[in-house]
């Protein structure tokens, strides 16, 4: 038998997964990549769904999505870059050829598919059809080595801590660390 009580607690599981993350760097494991023909038609892009790993954001999805095949040339070498550094984030070989690398839609998901790394997070509002929302927008990657991801991670963490939406607003002892989300 289900009780109120565990259909309201799961109920707010399920809720906590909906809504933007609070500006911050967060460890993520990139949950999947595809690369995807956009309904108008045009070239395609590569579609990244991040998942957060961690304690208190455990499961929230970030989305974006890189156009590397792009018309213009100012739009694609902005995706380009962001995709390199996100590759790179996630441990992509250093002489990997970027020459061909952008021709096969394959290697472009496997470099980066399956990986953890840390993502800096910014909150924006967008509207959609007149509706406005916020959502997140990744704007920076580090891998999980990276001093300056590792720092940025933290600083997320201290700033969650002092808020009332981290639990009840304690520090989290150092031995927490791993089960953070960071």
């Amino acid at each position: 038998m289900t009780t109120l009580g565990q259909l309201h607690a799961e109920n707010e599981q399920a809720r906590s997964n909906y809504g933007a993350l609070p500006a911050g760097t967060y460890k993520m494991a990139v949950e999947e990549a595809l690369m995807k023909t956009p309904k108008a038609g045009g070239a395609d892009y590569l579609n990244i769904r991040f998942t957060v790993v961690g304690e208190k954001y455990a499961g929230k999805k970030v989305f974006m999505n890189y156009n590397v095949n792009h018309s213009g040339d100012v739009p694609r070498r902005i995706a380009r870059g962001q995709y390199t550094d996100l590759a790179v984030a996630c441990g992509a070989p250093a002489d990997t050829d970027v020459a061909t690398l952008f021709l096969d839609p394959l290697k472009i998901v496997a470099l980066v598919t399956n990986k953890v790394l840390f993502v800096k997070v910014n909150v924006k509002e967008e509207v959609y059809q007149g509706e406005t929302s916020t959502v997140n927008s990744p704007n920076g990657y580090y891998s999980l080595s990276s001093p300056l991801g590792q720092a940025n991670a933290a600083k997320t963490l201290a700033t969650l801590n002092t808020q009332e939406s981290f639990g009840n607003g304690a520090p989290v002892a150092e031995s927490q660390l791993s089960d953070v989300p960071f």
